[in-house]
């Protein structure tokens, strides 16, 4: 069957069982414009074959999947208890695997076309971040580190989430052609879209440290771990050495994560300016509904409006 398309332009010869068994060469033509990161692809692949495992074990085939097994299959990922993000994720990719089927004309339409994964209601009340006396508390934490690489690179990349607003996958994909030290800019490899920002001195500065002192590598960061060390960190590794810093310095609960550390940016750049725009840009946020939010909780932590009406 792979000596049938050969001919990269002959999609006739791409039956419904080769598109199953293959459909890793196919789908990236559909997302993404043509053009999906490697990372977006890991993420993509991993779960399309979790869900084509679980149809196996069903002894479903799973391009004959339709509306209600698929709702099945959401029940039995509420039921392991996933959460409501990853299973939004799980459903954006299996309806990107039927979509591209579809596009193909081999099926009539798309089964994960109604599938939808509701999230509860958030109070703002649990809108969670540090304040500005919090980060700096961290930070000083983080600077007594004894080992000079791993204190520059945990600095480095606490700050780029803290004081800048990067995301864990942001900083996951920096490189070093992405820096320009002379104009103090940084490429960000963003969420669906890329962008320029304009770090601090403090962040530009530790990062030129970090990297003089590391060793040669494309990667901005690398893993200190003997496994593998020297390689790219991943967003795992992230997260980790951002969880030690929190539980040592008392902060870590449940829901604090490194996330949290980008709302931090976002609610003290707007504490600060009281600039929505300038929160926006910072945070390369498309949608200024999203950017309101800091707005929103700040003002309202700080003006007490029912102070006004109290007896």
């Amino acid at each position: 069957m792979n000596d049938l398309i050969a001919n990269r332009v002959d999609s006739s010869v791409i039956t419904l069982e080769y598109y199953t068994r293959n459909y890793k060469q196919i789908l990236p033509r559909y997302i993404a414009y043509g053009r999906p990161t490697e990372d977006t692809l890991k993420t993509y692949f991993t779960l399309i074959d979790q869900f084509i495992d679980w149809c196996h074990q069903q002894k479903l085939d799973p391009i004959m999947a339709r509306d209600y097994q698929l709702r099945v299959y959401i029940e039995d990922l509420i039921q392991s208890n996933h959460s409501d993000n990853g299973i939004a994720l799980r459903v954006t990719s299996i309806r990107a695997f039927y979509g591209a089927a579809v596009r193909l004309g081999l099926l009539t339409d798309n089964p994960c076309q109604f599938i939808r994964v509701g999230t509860p209601f958030i109070y703002d009340e649990q809108f969670k971040y540090f304040t500005v006396e919090q980060i700096r508390e961290i930070y000083v934490y983080t600077m007594k580190e004894t080992d000079e690489l791993k204190r520059l690179r945990d600095v480095s990349m606490f700050l780029l989430m803290a004081s800048e607003g990067l995301r864990v996958v942001e900083v996951y994909r920096m490189n070093d052609e992405d820096i320009d030290f002379k104009n103090r800019i940084i490429l960000v490899r963003g969420k669906g879209h890329n962008g320029t920002i304009y770090p601090s001195s403090l962040t530009m500065n530790t990062l030129k440290d970090y990297i003089n002192w590391r060793p040669a590598s494309d990667a901005t960061f690398i893993s200190l771990s003997r496994r593998n060390k020297g390689m790219r960190i991943q967003r795992n590794g992230i997260r980790k050495a951002m969880d030690r810093i929190l539980e040592a310095t008392g902060y870590k609960e449940k829901g604090i994560s490194c996330h949290v550390l980008r709302h931090s940016c976002g609610t003290n750049l707007y504490a600060k300016t009281k600039d929505l725009r300038v929160v926006q840009e910072t945070l390369r946020q498309r949608d200024p509904k999203i950017t309101a939010r800091y707005a929103h909780v700040q003002e309202r932590v700080e003006k007490r409006y029912t102070d006004m009406i109290s007896p």
